[in-house]
């Protein structure tokens, strides 16, 4: 079977192979953060697929349209709490603070749902880091000093933050600047992605303390000083 390359490199490190626009478009959109993978990728989406013998393939196909309408009825529901979640979300005294940061309406919710409207519920930045999870565990014994993820945390807590990271990474210049420079210190994007998340949970909490909502100026200009655990 012949193979038909269209498009231009994507990356500048991989000359030699040659990729579709539609899938470079695709990766770039969806900020995928290995950009090496991408031609061995496009490779294996050229191979053959498997096919099942036609009586198996009869028998999934039933199956398969079986499952359209129990997913419209989800889809449904799903539309219809988020309608309802926005309008309660509206009605909250810090509506305005959360609704400013660079999210998704339902991801704004779910922090104010488990931050509180005043700020009082975590007394200090640390406190908000250790219980979200975005912070780790240090231990330290004589010279040494031993870095561990954070286990015991409030888990929805994580990952309205975790969301909030990814999504921030699409909609920040600085969200997505502080990115790049974690992923340029060589680390994995789950941890650059968890490294913002307790930036964004300090900045969060700050906005809290002062009522302020959230203003990518000021923070580009240094103007709002924040101590982070990293």
């Amino acid at each position: 079977m012949e193979r038909i390359y269209v498009g231009i490199d994507w990356a500048d490190d991989h000359h030699d192979v040659h990729v579709t626009d539609e899938l470079k478009d695709f990766f770039r959109e969806q900020q995928y953060t290995h950009p090496h993978k991408v031609p061995s990728i496009y490779e294996s989406l050229q191979e053959p697929a498997l096919r099942a013998c036609p009586e198996l393939a009869e028998a999934y196909q039933m199956v398969e349209a079986s499952f359209i309408p129990v997913l419209r009825s989800l889809l449904a529901q799903i539309e219809m709490l988020e309608k309802n979640i926005a309008s309660v979300f509206k009605q909250n005294p810090a509506h305005e603070i959360f609704s400013s940061l660079p999210t998704g309406e339902i991801t704004a919710a779910r922090l104010n749902g488990e931050l509180g409207s005043n700020g009082s519920r975590y007394p200090t930045c640390r406190d908000l880091q250790s219980n979200a999870g975005t912070a780790p565990v240090t231990r330290r014994s004589g010279k040494s000093t031993v870095v561990y993820f954070r286990w015991q945390c409030n888990k929805h807590l994580r990952d309205a933050f975790q969301n909030l990271a990814r999504e921030s990474v699409k909609r920040c210049t600085w969200a997505k600047d502080y990115f790049k420079r974690q992923m340029k210190l060589g680390h994995k994007a789950s941890r650059a992605y968890r490294a913002l998340a307790n930036r964004w949970a300090a900045i969060v909490w700050k906005m809290l303390q002062e009522g302020q909502c959230f203003y990518q100026a000021r923070l580009e200009r240094g103007s709002v000083k924040i101590r982070a655990i990293t």
